[in-house]
């Protein structure tokens, strides 16, 4: 059915964990990873969108190739860092500090396409390279061994290139 050939994409990531000394439980962990053609690795897959009032969206959509008019895949490249400390209290209560960036961009040809996709013009100021930041906090207690109960309060906030564009609404389910 005229589909595109296969294309392999690929993804390198690393991570530290490392127990402050002197300081029981406390600890402090981070990661990072690089992809093109292999966003899971990057982060969750799917659609992010935040909505203003009656007339403004952003919206940042991964995923892991575009097919369009050139009749190739055009893989998607992405990176993401994260990182965490984690206070022990006690034995029974713990609190982290945690947040992480998440970077992604298309080819001209992917652009292009979701741009065609999303009813915008690239000369209306389209771009579907995205990137958003999240920090966030959580604080568990562990009543005992197998039962954690916890609080957790995150904020995100999304960078879309596509800022200040215009086009025709979109439907979304």
């Amino acid at each position: 059915n005229a589909g595109p050939a296969d294309r392999a994409g690929w993804a390198i990531g690393g991570g530290l964990k490392l127990n402050i000394p002197g300081m029981p439980g406390d600890l402090f962990a981070m990661q990072a990873n690089y992809g093109v053609g292999a966003m899971r690795y990057v982060a969750a897959p799917g659609f992010v969108g935040t909505q203003q009032g009656n007339t403004s969206i952003g919206y940042g959509i991964l995923s892991d190739a575009s097919f369009g008019a050139t009749g190739d895949l055009d893989l998607t490249t992405g990176w993401s860092i994260n990182g965490v400390y984690q206070h022990q209290w006690n034995k029974a209560w713990k609190t982290s500090l945690y947040g992480g960036y998440v970077g992604v961009s298309y080819n001209a040809n992917a652009n292009l396409n979701q741009c065609t996709d999303l009813g915008i013009t690239i000369a209306n100021g389209c771009n579907s390279n995205f990137s958003f930041w999240q920090v966030g906090s959580r604080t568990a207690w562990n009543p005992s061994p197998t039962l954690e109960i916890g609080l957790d309060v995150l904020y995100t906030k999304l960078n879309t290139a596509s800022k200040g564009a215009t086009g025709s609404a979109l439907q979304i389910s």
